[in-house]
């Protein structure tokens, strides 16, 4: 092969390289941004499971008998769509007031 045909041939690989570098690193970036937003919430799940347990009892009732099933109880409805409707707004820890709030919302004691 003659060394202009090799040139050329570079000039057209070496952008469409440059092309998988940036998907690459901007599919890296959206890794990094989902694993932020799944600690963030589990952070969320974690504060709210804590203020369950502190919280006045016969305020909310959340369903389960163990804490993993109370924490799945939690996660449905951050990820419900009457969530997504109405969210209870709250920090990303939650303050005992909005835990209150959100489990008044989402698990009211049926009498």
């Amino acid at each position: 092969m003659r060394p202009a045909a090799v040139f050329a041939s570079l000039l057209l690989i070496v952008p469409s390289l440059r092309a998988n570098d940036m998907c690459s690193s901007e599919y890296q970036r959206g890794q990094r941004e989902m694993g932020a937003y799944a600690e963030m919430v589990g952070i969320v799940e974690g504060a709210l499971y804590g203020y369950s347990m502190i919280l006045k009892p016969g305020q909310f009732c959340l369903p389960g008998g163990t804490p993993k099933e109370k924490v799945q109880a939690i996660s449905r409805a951050l990820g419900s769509e009457q969530f997504r409707r109405s969210p209870v707004l709250m920090d990303d820890v939650p303050t005992e007031q909005e835990a209150l709030e959100f489990f008044q919302a989402f698990f009211p004691c049926i009498k």
